[in-house]
């Protein structure tokens, strides 16, 4: 199954294979996301089953992508006012005691990852990162 994507401009299927090539343990999610969309690419069977059905799920993640205009406010906020001298913000790390979410962006789109709280990030961040870069690499060859 494909997971090309109209709500970012790399290639999300690419994109999620390096990621769980990336990840030690389990992957729970995997979403794309601009502040206007999302799109959930991959759940897997454990986080299925705290929700009663596909509808409830989709409900959560859909109360969880209307906060992302926030994570774009806030990336304004440190790279304009807080630290100008920041041309980016790469990631942020949200660590809980059952859960950790990866947020991953370049410019104005972002994948989202939900994975096990001890999972190291870098070596993520980099795989994904390389994996839009040779989309982009791609996309330019193409043309």
């Amino acid at each position: 199954m494909t997971h090309s994507s109209d709500v970012v401009t790399f290639d999300a299927d690419a994109v999620l294979g390096a990621a769980r090539d990336a990840v030690d343990g389990p992957l729970y999610s995997f979403a794309v996301y601009t502040p206007e969309a999302y799109e959930l690419l991959h759940v897997d069977d454990v986080t299925r089953t705290f929700y009663r059905d596909r509808e409830q799920m989709v409900a959560h993640f859909d109360e969880i992508h209307n906060y992302a205009g926030i994570d774009f406010a806030e990336i304004d906020l440190l790279t304009e006012e807080l630290f100008p001298i920041a041309d980016r913000v790469n990631y942020v790390t949200t660590a809980m005691d059952y859960l950790k979410f990866l947020r991953i962006y370049f410019d104005r789109e972002g994948i989202f990852l939900a994975l096990a709280p001890d999972e190291p990030v870098v070596s993520i961040v980099e795989a994904v990162a390389d994996a839009v870069d040779e989309a982009a690499v791609d996309t330019e060859d193409a043309q």
